[in-house]
């Protein structure tokens, strides 16, 4: 139960994944921005998350 809670606050998957959801949760509270958080352990894999959510956004 705990972990379904979990699974449906967080946004994962491949690139077209995390695209559509958060297409998705834009349109559905009409944001003009959002704020993103990623959980990493460590600076680098912090870094590189937020490219690729960049990267993503961005195409």
């Amino acid at each position: 139960m705990v972990l379904e809670k979990i699974k449906s606050e967080y946004i994962f998957g491949d690139k077209s994944q995390v695209h559509r959801r958060l297409q998705a949760l834009q349109l559905a509270y009409q944001a003009d921005e959002m704020m993103i958080l990623t959980n990493t352990p460590d600076y680098v894999s912090r870094k590189t998350s937020y490219q690729l959510i960049a990267q993503t956004c961005l195409t």
